[in-house]
């Protein structure tokens, strides 16, 4: 057997040779590759540890894997694509057929001799012979062989080139489809949370910029997703309308079709888990939803329940909601796809150290927030004092509270802040019974404080801005060694305009005492002079001030 299979290599070698050697023959003659261009050696084939790939019009034929008579893979696979280089226009369309030849499979383009295959080429674990790797390989070879034929046809050119101008156009107007939906979407999306900004609040704060910015940032990756989707599409439709880059398109194609393979199968397995996630926070919703509605009855007063005022039934609900979706995403989490993972667990014990770190000032925050909330401290709308600033409240936040002063300020004060100060609060008792505003003045003993208390009073009710109810009353709060200390108290209609009412209530003071003759002892008193010391009423509009209309009548 050893004798006879180095006789078949000997004559192949002969066969392919000698008319090399002194080059004679026409391309027809040339039947055998070099794989059998060394003399024989008495070598056996053997597998090499380098096998290589005849390739063909971008196509692959076969991978040679045997060694033969010490001719490498490499170098056999070289002969062949010299081979078929070698092919003419008229060659090409012979028939490509297979001959048993001994232990090897002769591949034949008509009577030319492309390859040989041994059963060292077969791979191992295919469980094929070498008769079906050679017809394997012929089908190979005889679909590139029709695609070099194909590609010189004007026609095939013509219409793979009008297919994709037309492919081109489609998916253009696909992309901008998506552009068009996209926006939108956004129009739509932006359109519909302000009209509803209400309710897109998360403990005092406007959701409404931050969701824009996470759907904008959205839309651009799904955009970018849908692009590069539409451009693979594209490129593996004009790939596979040409012949030479036929088998470029179909690897795109198995590609793709791979991917969505692997996707579709992960999310059979994830869908169980997807679905209970998914029935898990639709609970969490119908609920968030029935306690809305219950704690909106709470405030409007339709159900009392004791403990909850109507000020912090909104902080109460938030509160609720807020317990109710981390319950949800705890008992969701072990169904989350991936969930189990160590990048999974990983992520989470990173978000979780993050928390625990950067959240002890923001805690803190948030508690004396709530401390604000239910104490009923203040509320919006209400006019408050905090040190030195005041002015009427704007927003009660989780972190802070924001108020606009007199001089159109807007503060922000942190709720730590808020806790450790002493907040005034003008507006919680003054709704019904108005705030009371005080001013105090001295007067001798030698006025009678009975005309004092009317004149006082007559002031009081010159005075635009005041409240008639509760009526202006005189207090004596102090009998010093030289005078009487009064107190007049009023209350005046508009918060934010006391001091301007109370400056108002001071020069109608100052008028009514000068036009009676009666001394105002304020602020200090040192010796009775020998005279009272008013202005008359004919120096109360001295140069350049003008004298009123009503008194230029009197």
């Amino acid at each position: 057997m050893k004798f006879r299979t180095s006789f078949l290599l000997f004559v192949l070698f002969l066969s392919i040779s000698v008319p090399a050697v002194f080059g004679q023959g026409d391309q027809s003659q040339q039947s055998h590759p070099s794989e059998s261009a060394a003399p024989s050696t008495g070598h056996e084939p053997r597998v090499s540890d380098e096998p290589a790939t005849l390739t063909y019009q971008n196509r692959e034929i076969v991978t040679l894997r045997g060694e033969v008579t010490g001719i490498r893979p490499k170098d056999r696979v070289a002969s062949a694509e010299r081979q078929l280089e070698s092919l003419s226009d008229i060659a090409i369309h012979q028939k490509v057929e297979t001959q048993p030849l001994g232990d090897a499979v002769i591949i034949r383009v008509g009577p030319t001799i492309i390859f040989s295959l041994f059963s060292q080429d077969v791979e191992p674990d295919s469980g094929k012979t070498v008769q079906e790797t050679a017809n394997q390989a012929a089908a190979n070879l005889r679909n590139a062989l029709q695609a070099r034929i194909d590609q010189t046809k004007l026609s095939v050119i013509l219409k793979g080139i009008g297919l994709s101008l037309l492919g081109t156009i489609l998916f253009g107007l696909i992309f901008l489809l998506i552009l068009r939906i996209r926006r939108y979407m956004l129009e739509r999306f932006s359109r519909k949370t302000a009209e509803s900004r209400e309710r897109f609040k998360l403990f005092g704060v406007q959701l409404h910029t931050i969701a824009m910015s996470v759907l904008e940032a959205l839309s651009r990756l799904l955009l970018l997703i849908a692009t590069l989707l539409v451009a693979y599409l594209w490129l593996t439709m004009v790939l596979r309308r040409f012949p030479y880059t036929y088998p470029w398109g179909q690897a795109l194609k198995g590609f793709l079709f791979q991917i969505v393979g692997d996707l579709a199968s992960h999310a059979k397995r994830a869908f169980p888990g997807l679905a209970t996630v998914i029935v898990i926070f639709f609970i969490a919703r119908v609920l968030t939803r029935v306690i809305k509605q219950f704690f909106d009855s709470m405030e409007s007063g339709q159900i009392p329940v004791p403990g909850i005022y109507a000020e912090t039934s909104g902080a109460t609900r938030r509160i609720v909601n807020a317990l109710i979706w981390v319950l949800a995403l705890v008992v969701a989490y072990p169904y989350f796809p991936g969930s189990q993972t160590d990048a999974f667990k990983g992520l989470s014990v990173f978000i979780g150290l993050m928390f625990t770190l950067g959240s002890a000032g923001i805690v803190n925050h948030l508690m004396s927030g709530l401390v604000l909330v239910y104490s009923r401290a203040l509320k919006k709308g209400d006019f408050i004092r905090v040190g030195e600033e005041e002015g009427r409240v704007l927003e009660v936040g989780p972190l802070s509270v924001k108020i606009a002063t007199r001089k159109r300020e807007e503060l922000t004060i942190p709720n730590t802040v808020m806790t450790s100060s002493v907040v005034t609060n003008y507006s919680r008792l003054s709704k019904e019974d108005g705030l009371i505003l005080t001013t105090t003045l001295t007067i001798g003993y030698d006025a009678p404080w009975r005309q004092v208390h009317e004149l006082l009073k007559m002031a009081a009710e010159k005075t635009p801005g005041l409240r008639k109810t509760p009526a202006p009353y005189v207090l004596q709060t102090a009998l010093s060694d030289f005078y009487v200390e009064y107190r007049l108290g009023v209350s005046p209609e508009d918060l934010e305009q006391r001091y301007a009412v109370l400056s108002r209530l001071h020069a109608n003071i100052q008028d009514a005492f000068n036009a009676y003759g009666v001394q105002i002892m304020s602020p200090h008193f040192e010796s009775q002079p020998p005279d009272s010391i008013f202005v008359p009423k004919e120096k109360w509009y001295p140069a350049p001030v003008k004298k009123p209309d009503d008194d230029k009548k009197e």
